[in-house]
């Protein structure tokens, strides 16, 4: 066994009648009941902090923009939006071609099937557009 082994050591207590000195701080030094020796505790870590939650909380901050000649407070996120939006209608075809099959592969443009539904001058104006071809149809089929 080594010289440094724990098992041989024996607590040592103080030897002789006396208040203060070996192993007897005085009382009014000693830890009171209930305090702790470190009362501060062992300091906090610095929380890792993901770029994803730095992302996040940089593109919800709010911002003060005028738009329309009116000051509006938005999102720093609804900024970019609308800048990418303003910047393609200003791109080429393939550009908005991209940019369009993008969002749906997103769902971003995912309408509900009350917005699928076109209006009722959308549905007059496609029928008479077929019957002016079915028209069109027949007087070349006549005329032949």
């Amino acid at each position: 066994m080594s010289s440094k082994d724990s098992s041989n050591r024996t607590k040592r207590t103080p030897t002789g009648d006396y208040d203060k000195g070996y192993c007897r701080p005085p009382v009014e030094s000693r830890w009171k009941k209930g305090t702790s020796g470190n009362p501060g505790g062992r300091p906090k870590r610095k929380k890792k902090r993901l770029v994803e939650d730095i992302m996040r909380a940089e593109l919800n901050k709010m911002i003060t923009l005028t738009i329309d000649g009116k000051e509006v407070r938005i999102t720093v996120l609804e900024a970019v939006v609308r800048r990418q939006i303003n910047d393609l209608l200003s791109a080429s075809a393939t550009q908005r071609h991209r940019a369009f099959n993008r969002l749906l592969e997103l769902g971003a443009l995912n309408p509900s099937p009350e917005e699928m539904m076109p209006s009722a001058e959308a549905r007059v104006a496609f029928l008479a557009d077929l019957a002016r071809l079915a028209d069109a149809d027949r007087e070349e089929d006549g005329g032949a």
